[in-house]
């Protein structure tokens, strides 16, 4: 609806200069309900008498039609409105336009619900409150600590909520570690409904478990689980053993004894992030022939294996995920040995061992005969992943870490000897992601690599180029991605790796370059990692205060921001910020928990200072071979991908809210590159954000 349009609808009043000006249709000029038919042609007959008598005016008073302005012009305006395309949609396409507004997320977690939709006229909330689907994500739910005015709204917000849904299934995320508290209220109100839990995600110790006795039996909805227990008895869960609708459960705590008892029958994915592998044997006896997703995970530096259990080889017929995730040394491995997949299709392997993992994956897929599409393996650099690759030439998806000269240069061979020219190893992979450690020794053989793979950038007379496939998506995860301002903050690492990022991926390699680097960016950039070497000591210094960290901390960012606002506008400087992530140290340094006012102002320093190298960015991103994208990785803009260069980023960005009114923003969630697990060395790219 255009704005005259509405604002027309508003300021139209009948005067006594308008009286003759009679409305067809005055109760729609005081709602929002749309017009039926014969009210739209009444309309149209009377703009058309209207706008006639205008023009008569105009011709007497001699003024120009625009000059007219008197109630003729309001009366048109306010009906034109009335005729809005936006105000004249069927009910059944506004259910449609809601629903794909409304966001759905696998993760109860990020539940948001939509009450916009219903506060901005009275039909819209006519139609929200009659869509049960809109209403029955429930936000998430931290109790525990909820003063009595606080947990009387969550408990009328809830019940609004399960009111509104009608009959349909119910997704919500509960964490609850206490009971009994006066907060029990609410798990009382979702234990009403829970013939309705369809997708829910629970956070609670073994004294609220033992509350959820009650809905035993009564889970005939539920479809997808995920279940984090914290205890420290022996305690065995069954109150999810009857629920025929359950397909997906992920299971998660730290080391304790007890068995949760399930339908594993009738399991098509089942998790296991916790300690121990208490039920892999139940896994493997009860759900071997249903699962089609199966992933474990130990995180845990004192991670337990179950040697006692006795893994009898085993077939998975319809498997076709497999993922087993570990740092450290546990028998996870073991698995490869027991298990026949035929079709598997994705396989994630996540072991930092010495012992011969990728013999044992390479046995796994040669047992199975499967035809793999997607293969995630990152482990210690004693492992040769090659003969796996050979052995997978359907592959279309990568995600190595740290690979050796000799892996990338058999990636960049082409063998030209059979009837038709092909990449000697995974001729058709379409997507390749590497992340690297602040000390990977060869940058600039990834860079060439990208160029072979991805622009098809060959020796001339090696090969037709016509029947070599490239690769669309290059990315690298560098450790710059978990550039936090945490106790184990190395900033010279993060100097280091950015300079070389510079260095390989910059203007050089874009081919308009310097041969050597201006000496007036050696000093800024000395001034600069100086500043964050200062905030990065404050911050590991446990000697001082809290207070005194933070006034010290604030002293240290106005310093810093003072160097950047300083900082030289050349092309060169700027794509040094722009690989170095400067915008997200400094979005990290500004959540700190300093004073809101202070954030404020810095927060405003930061937003004039991205501006301004944005325009600078953007001015050189034409010949640029690098940029960073908006899930974290540094991705190649490759001439063979005409969409790379939208997916890649070429701007300075915001990871988390600004602060605006005096709000904090939210936190920043892990980005897709961030999700990777901790191997057992001090690289920072591999720990949690």
């Amino acid at each position: 609806m255009a704005p005259i349009a509405i604002a027309g609808l508003l300021t139209f009043k009948f005067t006594p200069r308008s009286r003759s000006l009679a409305s067809p249709v005055p109760l729609l000029l005081q709602s929002n309900h749309p017009p039926s038919e014969a009210d739209v042609e009444r309309i149209h007959q009377t703009i058309a008498d209207v706008e006639a008598k205008r023009r008569a005016k105009a011709r007497r008073s001699s003024l120009s039609l625009s000059q007219v302005n008197c109630p003729y012009t309001q009366f048109i305006e306010a009906h034109k409105a009335i005729l809005s395309p936006c105000r004249r949609l069927p009910t059944e396409l506004i259910v449609e336009i809601f629903l794909c507004c409304h966001s759905k997320f696998q993760n109860p977690k990020r539940n948001v619900v939509p009450w916009a939709l219903s506060q901005v006229c009275h039909r819209w909330r006519i139609i929200a409150l009659n869509m049960s689907t809109l209403w029955n994500d429930l936000p998430p739910m931290r109790l525990g600590a909820l003063e009595k005015t606080q947990l009387k709204r969550q408990i009328a917000l809830i019940s609004t909520l399960l009111g509104r849904s009608g009959d349909s299934g119910l997704t919500f995320y509960l964490a609850k570690n206490i009971s009994p508290t006066l907060d029990d209220a609410v798990v009382a109100m979702l234990f009403e409904h829970s013939e309705r839990w369809m997708n829910i995600s629970l956070s609670i110790s073994e004294d609220v478990c033992t509350h959820f006795s009650k809905v035993k039996g009564r889970l005939s909805s539920l479809r997808s689980l995920n279940l984090l227990l914290t205890r420290t008895g022996h305690l065995h869960v069954d109150m999810f053993e009857v629920a025929p609708n359950l397909r997906e459960v992920t299971l998660g705590s730290l080391t304790w004894p007890g068995i949760i008892k399930l339908p594993w029958s009738q399991l098509t994915s089942f998790t296991e992030d916790a300690s121990r592998t208490d039920h892999i044997v139940a896994v493997f006896k009860f759900a071997a022939d249903s699962l089609r997703k199966l992933n474990f995970i130990t995180d845990q530096s004192w991670a337990l294996f179950d040697e006692s259990a006795v893994i009898r080889p085993t077939t998975l017929p319809n498997l076709t995920c497999l993922a087993l995730q570990t740092p450290f040394e546990t028998g996870l491995r073991t698995l490869l040995d027991s298990l026949t997949v035929p079709a598997l299709q994705e396989l994630v392997l996540k072991i930092f061992t010495r012992q011969p993992l990728a013999d044992d994956a390479l046995n796994l897929i040669n047992r199975s005969e499967c035809i793999l599409q997607k293969l995630v393996i990152h482990t210690g650099p004693s492992q040769n992943i090659e003969p796996i690759l050979k052995a997978t030439p359907c592959l279309t998806i990568l995600d190595i870490n740290d690979p050796s000269q000799a892996l990338i240069c058999a990636l960049t061979t082409v063998d030209t000897e059979g009837m038709v020219h092909q990449w000697a190893i995974l001729p058709r992979l379409a997507s390749l992601t590497i992340r690297v450690g602040h000390n990977f020794p060869s940058l600039g053989e990834l860079n060439r690599l990208a160029r072979v793979r991805c622009d098809l950038v060959l020796e001339q007379g090696t090969a037709n180029i016509a029947e070599l496939q490239p690769i669309k998506v290059f990315n690298v995860a560098s450790p710059l991605r978990a550039q936090t301002m945490g106790q184990y903050f190395d900033v010279w690492a993060y100097a280091r790796f950015a300079q070389r990022c510079y260095e390989t991926f910059g203007l050089n390699a874009c081919g308009i370059g310097t041969s050597s680097e201006p000496s007036s960016l050696k000093d800024a950039k000395k001034r600069l990692d100086g500043a964050l070497c200062e905030i990065s000591a404050i911050n590991k210094n446990n000697m001082i205060s809290r207070k005194e960290k933070l006034l010290k901390i604030v002293k240290h960012i106005e310093g810093l921001l003072d160097i950047l606002e300083n900082f030289d506008q050349a092309p060169e400087n700027i794509l040094y910020l722009y690989l170095k992530r400067i915008d997200f140290t400094l979005n990290c340094l500004v959540d700190t928990p300093i004073p809101l006012g202070t954030k404020l102002q810095f927060s405003k320093r930061i937003e004039v200072l991205i501006a301004n190298w944005v325009s600078v960015l953007v001015s050189m991103s034409p010949p640029m071979k690098w940029g960073w994208q908006s899930e974290g990785f540094l991705t190649y803009i490759s001439q063979n991908n005409g969409t790379a260069r939208h997916i890649a980023r070429i701007a300075f960005q915001r990871y988390r809210n600004t602060y605006a009114d005096g709000r904090t923003g939210l936190s920043r969630k892990n980005l897709p590159a961030d999700h990777d697990f901790k191997k057992p060395s001090p690289d920072i790219w591999q720990m949690d954000l």
